[in-house]
Parts: C-alpha cells; sequence; structure tokens
C-alpha cells in the first residue's frame, strides 16, 4: 500500500510522514508498504526531512508531477542527485484530455526507464477515450481519478464504463493477453445502461467480480519487495532486469 500521508484527508506534515513512513519500513507490516508518494513542488522539504533522518536505505518515491511537464525534468534531477536517500520508482501526472504522441515522447525524455509512468489525462474532456488509448498503447498506466474533494473530483457512471471498457473489454488494441469475457461486458453494458446508481454499482461489482476470478496475477506491492498472488498452475513467471514481468514466458501448468 503506498503512503499517502501529505495529501488528503491526512495532509501530514513532512517531519510526521517521513517519521511514520520510516517506522512503517521497520516494522511488521513492512514488506506492504509501498511508495511514499510526494509532490515536486514538495521536494526540498522531504530531501530535508531525510538529511535529518538518515535512512538505512533509500526510500521508494512515487513523484506526483504538480508542476507541468515543463517542471518534470527539474524534479527528476533533483531526486536523481539524492539516490542515496530517494529511488524513484513512479511518477505520476496530469495530462490534457487529447495527449498526443509528442506529448507521451516528452515523459519518456525525462523520466528513467525503470520508472513506472502513471498518466491521467483529463477526464470527460474532448478526445478524452482517445487519450487514455495512446496512454496505455505506449505501456504506461492510465489513471481514471474516482474522487477527490470536489463533486467534479467524481467521475460519471458512463465515464467509468468507458475507462474500463477501453482497457479490458472483448477487442481492444489495450488487452495485450487477448483476455474475453462475454460476462464482463454484459456487466459493463449493464452498469453503463442502468437508471439509478445502485443498478449501475451492481454491474461493476459483477464485472469486478469476474476479473478478480479469472485474473491469473495480482500485484500486491511494489518499489522494494516486490509481491504478487498468483493462482495455482502458473508458471513461467520470471522478470527481466528492471524487475518487470516478461509475459511471453507465462502460461498455464497442468496443475
Amino acid at each position: 500500500m503506498d503512503d499517502a500521508a501529505l495529501f488528503p484527508p491526512g495532509n501530514a506534515a513532512m517531519p510526521d510522514a517521513v517519521r511514520e513512513h520510516l517506522a512503517g519500513r521497520a516494522g511488521r507490516r513492512a514488506g506492504v508498504l509501498g511508495l511514499f508518494l510526494c509532490t515536486a513542488s514538495r521536494l526540498p522539504e522531504l530531501i530535508t526531512e531525510l538529511i535529518k533522518a538518515k535512512p538505512a536505505s533509500p526510500i521508494g518515491l512515487s513523484l506526483v508531477v504538480d508542476t507541468g511537464l515543463g517542471g518534470l525534468p527539474k524534479a527528476v534531477s533533483i531526486v536523481e542527485s539524492r539516490t542515496e536517500l530517494l529511488a524513484l520508482r513512479m511518477v505520476e501526472m496530469p495530462a490534457p484530455s487529447d495527449v498526443d504522441e509528442v506529448w507521451l515522447e516528452r515523459v519518456d525524455e525525462f523520466v528513467p526507464e525503470d520508472a513506472i509512468r502513471v498518466i491521467e489525462p483529463r477526464r470527460g474532456g474532448e478526445g478524452w477515450l482517445e487519450g487514455v488509448r495512446r496512454v496505455a498503447d505506449r505501456g504506461y498506466w492510465p489513471k481514471l481519478r474516482c474522487g477527490g474533494q470536489s463533486a467534479e473530483a467524481f467521475p460519471s457512471l458512463d465515464q467509468v464504463a468507458d475507462f474500463l471498457g477501453v482497457l479490458a473489454g472483448v477487442g481492444q488494441e489495450n488487452n495485450y493477453g487477448q483476455w474475453s469475457s462475454s460476462e464482463f461486458d454484459a456487466a459493463i453494458d449493464q452498469a453503463r445502461a442502468a437508471d439509478d446508481p445502485a443498478a449501475a454499482a451492481a454491474g461493476f461489482d459483477r464485472a469486478e467480480a469476474i476479473l478478480q476470478d479469472q485474473a491469473p496475477l495480482f500485484a500486491v506491492a511494489y518499489g522494494g519487495p516486490i509481491f504478487e498472488l498468483a493462482r495455482p498452475g502458473l508458471v513461467g513467471v520470471a522478470r527481466s532486469g528492471l524487475g518487470v514481468i516478461r509475459w511471453a514466458s507465462v502460461r498455464w501448468g497442468s496443475s
């Protein structure tokens, strides 16, 4: 579980957030403690506290870029200048609805190859779903924000259904494993066509249950020790030098 202590609703002060994170790394639940989330604008604050704390090893960082694409190079440079304190594992940033290849290439240019890229195309704008597809096609993680401190932070039911359909629907380009389930598609259609929130929620719950029942592997934690839950009979799980699973070797065994 990633550590978002600096963000609402906790809004922890930096000294408290750093102290609690380091204590968690040394505690009995250290194996499931994920990355420390920090905005680019607060990096100097974070580094100051880590210098005081003198961690035994660098903390895994998820860098939330709140300074725009233009601020990305400086933020990455700051992190990479303090590798004794910080290990950049993930970069998360908003993007225009119609994010294009030029924009994504700039992300490629500045973000290290072994860092996960999480890109959130602005929801609801013209070209939003095409932007989500472009992000996924590039091997990045598209993000759909599902809550926050304002009503606008909550997507509509149709937007949730469209987002899931782009990533997991039958015949979608981004469904790299060519997984298909008519039951899943029907559940998404049920949610989209529902007249009331309860019926829509039931459709999404059914779609989620189908994914949980059929997915061969779930990532549980990353940014240090990496843990997955795998079903019996799954064999051939191997990693590249960057820690990425080589999916071409994964297959079902005889058991």
